[in-house]
Formats: structure tokens, C-alpha cells, sequence
């Protein structure tokens, strides 16, 4: 009779992977978990390994008297990836590590402002800070 792992329940999968762990840790095998994290290829890596990345930095200032806005929400959607959201710091800064020449979508929100959107398509240069501007409601 073929057992088909795969097929099986998730827990009967983690009770296999659980009782194994703990019977190389009974018997003496020492492992670091953080290794074998960091061998594991995920597909992006694996497809393209000489992907390079820049530093995406922004800006977030009110419209009417050019001072920093803290705690905007940005929201930043490449054009092959998932979202990424973070907050404004102190000096309305933020920034992101994105794919170098990628187009991306960014949302911006706070209460009190005018929700802004942007689209960017061409190479972002990483050495520009981006700014943008929110009007007050």
C-alpha cells in the first residue's frame, strides 16, 4: 500500500514533522532552526536570482505649509508583488525596498487628509527623496 503524504490531514502532517524533531533532539542532533531557514529558496530567488533592489525615499508633507505630516499610512503595491504598508516617521519620512525598474501604486492616508494616490513608472532613483503632498479635508 503507497502513502501519499501530501494527501494527509495538516495535522497529522505537523504531529510527523513534531514527533521527528524531537526525536533528533532526543538523540543527541543538534540543529539551528535559522539555518535551515535560510537555505530554503523562495521562487522569486530562484527565478531570478540577480534581481536588483533600490531604496524607494518618500516624503509625506502638508500641501499648505510644507511642514512633515507623521503617521501617514503609505501603501506601496509593485507591479509584480505583494503590498507593503508603513507608517510616516516623526519627520513625515518612509521608505521601501523595491525591485530596481518596477512600476509601483502608492496610496496615501491619515485622518484629517484627503486620501492621494500615484502611480510610478519609470526608475526610481535612489539617491531622490519623493516628495508628496496632502491637503487637509
Amino acid at each position: 500500500m503507497k502513502l501519499n503524504f501530501h494527501r494527509l490531514p495538516m495535522w497529522v502532517k505537523t504531529s510527523v514533522g513534531a514527533v521527528a524533531v524531537i526525536s533528533l533532539v532526543l538523540a543527541g542532533v543538534r540543529f539551528n532552526i535559522r539555518d535551515l531557514i535560510d537555505t530554503v529558496k523562495f521562487p522569486e530567488q530562484v527565478s531570478n536570482p540577480k534581481k536588483e533592489y533600490l531604496e524607494m525615499k518618500i516624503l509625506v508633507l502638508y500641501e499648505t505649509n510644507k511642514n512633515p505630516i507623521e503617521n501617514v499610512e503609505v501603501k506601496l503595491i509593485v507591479s509584480n508583488g505583494s503590498p507593503a504598508t508603513k507608517k510616516t516617521d516623526d519627520n513625515g519620512y518612509v521608505s521601501f525596498i523595491i525591485p530596481k525598474e518596477i512600476g509601483v501604486t502608492l496610496f496615501f492616508r491619515k485622518q484629517g487628509f484627503k486620501n492621494k494616490n500615484k502611480t510610478w513608472n519609470r526608475t526610481i532613483d535612489p539617491e531622490r527623496v519623493n516628495i508628496y503632498y496632502l491637503t487637509p479635508e
